[in-house]
């Protein structure tokens, strides 16, 4: 609900103060539309777990997604990222133990017939401590994917308004300075990558097998971070010290 239609409608009320009852319809409108991100978000994250390979960035991608839609900055798209995590989390535990059931049924799904009950409670401590773990990590990385999309997002709505500001002075490319910039930040999440992928692999091999489920999610994740927060501060600067240029040239 707009602030000049809320404004109206509470106008003809009596008995209701304006300012409250148009705080409370905006964020009754927020959370909704967060939820629906978070959803979104979640649904595609939730896809991506059961693709091979791109498994691994799944939350992140979904919590990407999720802060996108909310355009609400890095700030604003914590919160859906971090709802999107938690959606992908819970989701994928209830779809791997529903197709375990009806795979393989009750009993080969949770085999206990025959296990010694301190056996049986030591697994279940470890499976609970490790699906506690798991869901961390997967909201954890949806928070950080839900950030960078809020910057995307952000970047993106500077972009064009740098664009029209561009066709409408002459002279001026902030197009062809974006598409280098972007590159430099891609070849700096690569090395990223490269550098964080193979090294954090290399000192955990010696205690995990296969050391690369870990190493390569943490090289992609950081490198996808450099190269989105790379654009973006580029970016700024690069608009602020042009905007600084253009207030001295007036002067």
């Amino acid at each position: 609900m707009s602030t000049i239609l809320c404004s109206q409608v509470a106008s003809q009320l009596q008995g209701i103060n304006t300012t409250e009852f148009c705080f409370k319809n905006i964020y009754i409108s927020m959370e909704r539309t967060t939820l629906k991100n978070a959803s979104i978000g979640a649904l595609i994250g939730l896809v991506l777990t059961f693709v091979p390979l791109i498994s691994l960035l799944a939350p992140l991608v979904g919590g990407g997604v999720a802060g996108y839609r909310e355009r609400r900055g890095a700030k604003g798209g914590l919160v859906p990222g971090v709802l999107a995590g938690a959606f992908v989390a819970v989701g994928g535990i209830v779809i791997r133990t529903v197709f375990a059931t009806l795979r393989f049924g009750i009993e080969g799904a949770i085999p206990i017939a025959g296990v010694p009950l301190p056996t049986l409670l030591a697994a279940l401590f470890v499976g609970t401590f490790l699906t506690v773990v798991a869901a961390a990590g997967t909201v954890l990385v949806a928070a950080i994917g839900g950030a960078l999309g809020g910057v995307l997002e952000e970047d993106r709505s500077r972009r064009q308004t740098d664009e029209t500001i561009a066709d409408t002075i002459p002279g001026t490319a902030p197009r062809t300075r974006r598409m280098v910039i972007a590159l430099v930040s891609f070849v700096a999440g690569l090395v990223t990558f490269v550098a964080v992928g193979f090294g954090v692999t290399e000192v955990l091999d010696p205690y995990i097998w296969p050391s690369a489920l870990v190493g390569l999610p943490v090289g992609a994740i950081l490198g996808v971070t450099v190269s989105v927060l790379g654009y973006h501060v580029l970016t700024t600067r690069g608009g602020r010290r042009q905007e600084d240029d253009e207030s001295s040239g007036a002067i």
